[in-house]
């Protein structure tokens, strides 16, 4: 475990409650959520898009957008994020990887 909790992101506290398979599946859910969010948000103000402009490219309305941006969203889907990637001319990349 030499250099794992060196990193800035990543406490002994975090690591070791990582060991619990409930707290482990609730964290990754959250930070898919923090990290989505994030990137719609960067990637719509990097174009000096409005949440309006993203919603109309993506064909939805300003407050879905809204709610895709906030990390406390838990309604996401494929369908949508798909459709916000085309809407921002991106790639949506979703892959398992091993705790």
């Amino acid at each position: 475990m030499e250099g794992v909790t060196s990193h800035p992101m990543i406490t002994y506290s975090l690591l070791e409650s990582l060991h619990n398979e409930e707290f482990r599946h609730l964290y990754v859910s959250a930070q898919i959520r923090e990290l989505i969010a994030a990137q719609i948000r960067a990637m719509r103000e990097a174009r000096g898009w409005s949440q309006d402009d993203l919603g109309e490219k993506a064909g939805m309305a300003q407050g879905r957008v809204s709610k895709l941006e906030d990390p406390d969203y838990s309604g996401l889907t494929l369908k949508t994020l798909k459709r916000i990637g085309e809407a921002l001319d991106v790639a949506l990349l979703v892959e398992y990887v091993p705790f």
